[in-house]
Formats: C-alpha cells, sequence, structure tokens
C-alpha cells in the first residue's frame, strides 16, 4: 500500500470508540480496504503485535457491513483487550513523567523564600506540562471504562484490602467521567476551528484554534493525574488475578497486591516517578471522623 497516493480516505466510529479507515482499493475498482486505528497510547511494539490485518470489501454497503462484522470486529476487539494494559501502563508514566518534569521546572521559578522569579516562563512550562499529559488522559478515556468494569469483576478479596482497592477504583471513575467531560465540551469547539483555520489559512483563526488546545489541556491536567495518582489500584487487581490464575488463594493474592514492589492506588507525591508509593492509602474516613489537618501549600504546588 505504501507505493500509492490515497487522495480520499474515510474514517469510521464504531461503539467503545473503535475507528476504522477506508480507503479505495488501488487497482481494484468498487472495492475498499478496511483497517482498524491502534487505540491511544497504544506503544509501538504492542500495536505491531497485536493488530489484525485489513480487509478487502466491496463497494456494497451490506455485503461489506457483513465482512467487517463477521472478520475484522471481532480481531480487532481481541487486540484492544490485549493493548488494554501496557497503554493504561505506558498512560501512567506519560502522566507521571509530566508532572515529575513540571515540579522540578517549577523549582527552578521559584527562589528560596518562594517568590516567582518568571511568570511568563511559568506559564509556558504549565502549558508544555499540560501537553505533554493530554495523550495519557485520551488513553485513559479509550481503555479506563473497559478496565474498570473488568476490575469491579475481578476485585473479590479480604475486606481490608478490597476496601482500599475499592476506593482507588472509585477515584478512577470519577478522573474518568471529569476527563470525558472535558473531551467531550471542548471536541465541537475545536473541530469546528480546525476545520475553519485550515480552510483558509487565515492567522487569527489558527491562532484560536490553538489558545482553544492550551484551555482543553489545562482542563484536561487535572484528571491525568487523578488516574496517575490512582491506577496502581488496576495494577493490583490485575495482580491478584494473575495469581489467582496461577493456583494462589485469595489472603496470598492480597498479600501480592500490598508488596513494596507493587505499585500503590492512591496519590503520593514524593514517589513520582514507576514503580509508584509502596503502601495502599487508606479510604477517606467514616462520617463524623475529625478528617486529617490540611497539607501546606508550597511553591511547587502553584
Amino acid at each position: 500500500m505504501e507505493e500509492f497516493v490515497h487522495d480520499h480516505a474515510a474514517l469510521l466510529a464504531g461503539p467503545g470508540e473503535t475507528i476504522l479507515i477506508a480507503i479505495e482499493r488501488p487497482l481494484r475498482p468498487r472495492q475498499f480496504l478496511i483497517a482498524p486505528l491502534a487505540p491511544p497510547g497504544t506503544p509501538a511494539s504492542e500495536g505491531r503485535a497485536f493488530a489484525p490485518r485489513g480487509i478487502a470489501v466491496p463497494a456494497d454497503p451490506a455485503r461489506a457491513a457483513y465482512q467487517i462484522t463477521a472478520r475484522l470486529l471481532p480481531r480487532y476487539l481481541e487486540a484492544v483487550v490485549l493493548v488494554r494494559g501496557p497503554a493504561l501502563h505506558q498512560a501512567y508514566i506519560t502522566a507521571r513523567t509530566a508532572l515529575t518534569g513540571w515540579e522540578a521546572a517549577v523549582d527552578d521559578l521559584f527562589d528560596e523564600g518562594g517568590v516567582l522569579l518568571d511568570q511568563n516562563a511559568l506559564d509556558a512550562r504549565r502549558a508544555q506540562r499540560d501537553a505533554d499529559a493530554w495523550p495519557a488522559l485520551e488513553a485513559v478515556l479509550f481503555h479506563g471504562p473497559a478496565a474498570l468494569r473488568q476490575a469491579r469483576t475481578d476485585l473479590a478479596l479480604p475486606p481490608a484490602t478490597a476496601g482500599r482497592l475499592s476506593h482507588g477504583l472509585w477515584k478512577l471513575a470519577g478522573a474518568i467521567a471529569e476527563g470525558t467531560h472535558v473531551r467531550d465540551t471542548w471536541e465541537h469547539d475545536l473541530t469546528g476551528l480546525a476545520h475553519l483555520a485550515d480552510a483558509d489559512r487565515d492567522p487569527a483563526r489558527q491562532h484560536r484554534f490553538a489558545a482553544g488546545l492550551r484551555l482543553r489541556h489545562a482542563a484536561g491536567w487535572p484528571p491525568a493525574i487523578g488516574f496517575s495518582d490512582y491506577y496502581p489500584a488496576l495494577a493490583a487487581i490485575e495482580r491478584v488475578t494473575q495469581a489467582r490464575a496461577l493456583g494462589a488463594t485469595p489472603r496470598t493474592a492480597a498479600a501480592n497486591s500490598r508488596s513494596p514492589a507493587a505499585p500503590s492506588a492512591g496519590p503520593d507525591r514524593e514517589h513520582r516517578s514507576p514503580p509508584a508509593p509502596r503502601t495502599l492509602p487508606a479510604p477517606p474516613p467514616a462520617p463524623g471522623t475529625a478528617p486529617a489537618p490540611p497539607e501546606q501549600p508550597s511553591p511547587r504546588r502553584r
């Protein structure tokens, strides 16, 4: 296919945000080639290993739809499941890397007394941080809902461990819901601005599009970091599931999920690079109990 220039292509959106690409088949009139696009955040090695091959279909819509449903979609959905774990882990690393780079940069932009030295440099670094984390959020929004459903199905542990992991899953669900709202809110506006900017190359419209991207990325930063804070709950449940498959008892599997080598199921700002913190955070205090004193702000969190 690389030997031909393709002037036209169509993207076909299906259930679960799956996307196929359709192009005319070279040298074969009345036929089309249909192939799946890799989900957001798929590591290149995983995509090559599990990607199903595209298929040729006739131009007749009914016959084409049948062949896509029968021949391509089952293999595509199976491949999506296989890359889900690596993609979410890569999203976790991406978000944590963005956070680590941001905090290192912020440290350099404040003096010893906590006074900001350069506001413009801070704003530029913040915009870069948000843009770096956005691909992670896209991967989370694609894979996260299915991963949460599977994790809740697999979550059958001793009460103490199950409570901690359930709290992490609840936090993850909140981050995914917030990220979905951000994406859906901006999708229509940015699509319209992109079409206008590309149509007439108007610098003012291109500037508006770039400004819209920055605002979207900024709104996506909190859910991206929220995901990275509580993603280890998913990793812990996956380890438990794998241990059960190898014959471990529920108690042994729960102990493995609390291993010092395992990622934590909650935020810990002192451990920002994978593997994440060593211990699982407790759920929030029960109603009527005194909350923990608030954390004192520091210059790096501004």
